[in-house]
């Protein structure tokens, strides 16, 4: 199985660099990102990778400007070319940290620190016969023309897909388009709090007002914030939102 790696780098030739030192040691190049708002909205977007090669000083700011606001589930190797950030670095689950110009058996050393504690965590999670923990997300980081805008998933009533566009409906009565489909909705919002009721909304436990208990085993909800349409529970997952609902805490 081949390590998958996003490169973090604004120096073409340095990106070119590290992109062919890595693919020749048989590592999968998903992206090179070349600044903080390009892998901001990249790593809010997609599955994070294995690994992470990050330079420190990007164009628009410091990488860790990306890694503040948003946790990478990736393990990362800082590339720059001052060394007064190596403390800093250390705090942000960095395994390594290379000076430029990148001499190979440094590169090689970081990728087998890497492989090291790769397989150590393998040897832990075969004992303990764990499952790693399901991580979800606390913020959504949503582009608005030249600006990103944090939103906060506790702010979330409930999400829908109308005209092929995914928008976020908030407690406070807001609406807004967002770049996410909803199956990523579905798939970053905690289940303990969020429930998809049918094929175009994912609903929060608070968001409900009334629930209405129609023939043919059809349920009808009202929202908080108020949705202009009928809001009808797919048949099919009447079961499993009734469980939800029991089992909320």
């Amino acid at each position: 199985m081949k390590i998958t790696v996003v490169i973090v780098e604004d120096e073409k030739r340095s990106a070119r660099f590290l992109k062919k030192q890595l693919e020749e040691r048989g590592m999968e190049c998903l992206v090179v990102l070349s600044s903080v708002e390009e892998a901001l909205l990249w790593f809010g977007a997609n599955e994070h990778p294995d690994l992470v090669f990050s330079d420190i000083e990007l164009g628009d700011g410091l990488s860790f400007d990306i890694y503040d606001q948003i946790i990478i589930q990736s393990k990362i190797i800082f590339t720059t070319a001052y060394d007064q950030y190596s403390i800093r670095a250390f705090k942000h689950n960095s395994i390594d940290y290379l000076l430029k110009p990148i001499r190979v058996q440094d590169l090689d050393f970081a990728i087998q620190q890497y492989k090291s504690s790769f397989k150590s965590f393998q040897a832990r999670f075969s004992s303990e016969r764990l499952l790693p923990e399901k991580t979800y997300k606390n913020i959504f980081l949503q582009k608005t023309g030249s600006r990103l805008k944090t939103i906060k998933v506790n702010d979330v009533s409930y999400v829908y897909s109308e005209n092929k566009i995914v928008y976020f409906k908030l407690f406070n009565g807001s609406k807004l388009a967002s770049d996410f489909t909803l199956e990523y909705m579905k798939l970053n919002l905690n289940p303990e709090r969020y429930f998809q009721i049918n094929r175009q909304m994912i609903i929060h436990f608070d968001a409900i007002e009334d629930i209405l208990i129609l023939g043919n085993s059809r349920l009808r909800l009202t929202l908080s914030p108020d949705f202009q349409e009928d809001i009808y529970v797919s048949r099919d997952r009447v079961k499993d939102f009734k469980h939800w609902l029991d089992n909320y805490e």
